[in-house]
């Protein structure tokens, strides 16, 4: 069995794709026996001394000193120029040590040359989609060994009874159909995407009056997306993060996942695996996923997107073999059990 170290700026309780990632990629490899150390930025790490590490240089400085002290065989490195940096500085000292790091979202930002000498030394670097790696591979001009390994999820079964209480218990009515969002409210294009979402819903609401939308997520735009329901009069509910998404899922009639910048969104794959109706903007690796039969893929703009609604919250009988369709897609494609012979592949160890 290997010695795993996975270095991440996010983990659990903090919210988001990579938090979710990285517990289900340590549950994964717990589970079939390696030994595995998380040193979290932001976090719980395994151990309360991998936890809360910091960022930039002072996780740099702290996660080297804890892998030297644990000498793993695999150091995988997930999302952060920071967390790659602690990756190299011990790689350097060890250099048998295998080293992988993993984009998650495409990087907004300008990139600079460190970014670039950094992950000219990692042995794999991975990509939640192919096109956000041709995207990488071009703006990076990135060489080596470049491989896909996209998000996976887990297919639970939800007691609707029990997430129809808890909506109600925050003050969330029952009503048809009801449609939700889950995502941070803190990048430009993914907001503009739920502001056409927000627009939508005063055309549906001409066929289906009682129609509502969850947002659910918080960030620095969360007012925008607010004002945008105000001004339509509709119904949106914005709960900020939740600590049950899946009861949400579980009082979803359709799940629209309107976003115009997205790697390959974690919260899709969720939805889907929740056994939800779903439409998505056809934005970074959406259209990887969704084929028209587990999942609608729309184009930008509130018509089109009250369209798909329409269609589908019309037709009880489609909505329930998509989402049967998407459950399958999931336990095929992006459960944790698939993804393990790519982790292994990676990662340079046997089965």
């Amino acid at each position: 069995m290997a010695r795993i170290a996975i270095l991440t700026p996010y983990s659990n309780p903090t919210v988001g794709g990579i938090s979710s990632f990285v517990a289900g990629l340590e549950r994964t490899l717990r589970a079939r026996g390696h030994e595995v150390a998380v040193l979290s930025g932001h976090g719980d790490g395994d151990r309360e001394s991998h936890s809360n590490l910091g960022g930039g240089f002072e996780y740099r400085d702290r996660a080297s000193a804890f892998l030297s002290a644990i000498s793993p065989d695999v150091v995988h490195c997930n999302g952060h120029q920071a967390v790659l940096a602690a990756g190299v500085h011990y790689r350097r000292a060890h250099p048998g040590t295998r080293l992988i790091f993993s984009f998650h979202t495409t990087p907004r930002i300008r990139v600079g040359v460190l970014l670039r000498g950094l992950l000219g030394s990692t042995d794999v670097i991975t990509f939640v989609s192919a096109s956000q790696m041709e995207e990488l591979r071009a703006k990076l001009r990135l060489k080596g060994d470049l491989r896909l390994l996209r998000p996976a999820v887990e297919i639970r079964s939800i007691d609707r009874n029990a997430a129809i209480d808890w909506t109600r218990e925050r003050g969330i009515r029952e009503a048809f159909p009801t449609l939700s969002f889950i995502g941070p409210l803190e990048y430009p294009k993914k907001v503009r995407g739920v502001i056409d979402l927000v627009a939508s819903l005063s055309i549906v609401r001409m066929k289906f009056p009682s129609a509502q939308l969850l947002v659910v997520g918080d960030g620095s735009l969360r007012q925008k997306v607010a004002g945008a329901a105000t001004v339509r009069g509709v119904p949106v509910t914005i709960t900020g993060f939740v600590d049950r998404p899946d009861f949400i899922l579980a009082a979803t009639d359709l799940y629209c996942h309107i976003s115009y910048q997205e790697g390959l969104p974690l919260a899709l794959l969720e939805a889907m695996a929740a056994g939800c109706a779903v439409i998505a903007s056809k934005a970074g690796g959406i259209p990887e996923v969704l084929d028209g039969t587990n999942g609608l893929l729309v184009e930008p703009g509130p018509t089109a997107i009250a369209e798909a609604i329409l269609r589908l919250a019309a037709d009880s009988a489609a909505r329930e073999k998509m989402g049967r369709a998407a459950v399958e897609t999931i336990r095929s494609s992006f459960s944790w059990e698939s993804r393990l012979p790519e982790l292994y592949a990676a990662y340079g160890i046997g089965g």
